[in-house]
């Protein structure tokens, strides 16, 4: 991944991109900020959400400076005592916020699951378990892939990408749907690169989820990220959360208007033969 300079604050960033549209109604209220939102900003969002801001224990999630005092960790800190640690001017940590707010069931869901994991895995990466990998690849590059056409999403598993983005692009456009969850993959869309890749949890909708306003379809994801999150069949391992190189999304990156783009055999990567498929969508 290239290394970029820290970014200086900018109260329009939801609005520049596609790739950020799921964060743009919660994020319209910094829109007006000509200054780093504080701390205190921050949490009377949570504060005044139409939606409960909970964690998995049903304690209300509030901020803290990433410098308090947590002693049982990061994930058990929020799960123990609703607290979450949050570095001001960070945009990795502001993001996290804006994830929280966008997707509450789901976040909640990954940090009651990462709570339930064995004893030290919440605490140190050293000590990570394969689930606990698998939730922080999603928490952090996950990106939510709703479809009606069960082929579309077998056209990902498979890698088959010029297929699905060029070949079936106007099935794609209609059937299917992209939505960012993973914080750090929001914090890299903030300067796109080819290489830009999230990790997909599949989820089958009807086809009447693509005629619902956008708020809808975002609580429907929420509430079916949060079902697969807390399922302990599901993410037991990375090769669970299917690779997905997102500037070949149609009208993601101007770019892939033309066929040639996806010809980039090191962006758009086939699949090994020693790699697992992805799992079914849920």
């Amino acid at each position: 991944m290239p290394r970029h300079a820290p970014l200086s604050w900018n109260p329009d960033f939801a609005s520049r991109s596609v790739l950020f549209a799921p964060l743009l109604p919660v994020a319209e209220a910094l829109r007006w900020l000509n200054h780093w939102p504080d701390l205190a900003t921050l949490d009377a969002l949570f504060k005044s959400s139409a939606r409960p801001i909970v964690t998995g224990s049903a304690l209300p999630v509030h901020l803290v400076a990433s410098a308090s005092r947590v002693d049982t960790g990061y994930e058990a800190g929020v799960f123990l005592s609703g607290a979450l640690q949050t570095r001001e001017a960070s945009w990795h940590d502001l993001l996290n916020v804006l994830v929280w707010l966008t997707f509450p069931r789901a976040k909640a869901a990954l940090n009651a699951r990462h709570f339930a994991t064995p004893p030290g895995s919440v605490a140190t990466t050293k000590n990570r378990t394969s689930t606990s990998d698998a939730l922080t690849l999603f928490d952090e590059s996950g990106i939510i892939v709703a479809s009606s056409d069960p082929e579309l999403l077998h056209l990902l598993r498979a890698f088959a990408w010029k297929d699905l983005f060029w070949n079936k692009r106007e099935e794609v456009s209609a059937c299917m749907r992209f939505v960012i969850f993973g914080h750090g993959l929001y914090e890299q869309s903030l300067q796109p690169f080819i290489g830009l890749t999230g990790k997909a949890l599949l989820v089958k909708v009807e086809e009447t989820f693509f005629a619902t306003s956008l708020a809808g379809q975002l609580r429907h994801l929420d509430e079916r990220a949060a079902a697969a999150l807390s399922d302990t069949e599901r993410f037991l391992g990375t090769r669970e959360l299917a690779p997905l190189p997102i500037l070949g999304i149609p009208g993601w990156w101007d770019a892939n208007n033309v066929a040639t783009f996806y010809d980039d055999g090191n962006y758009f990567r086939s699949r090994r033969r020693d790699r697992v498929p992805g799992s079914p969508a849920a």
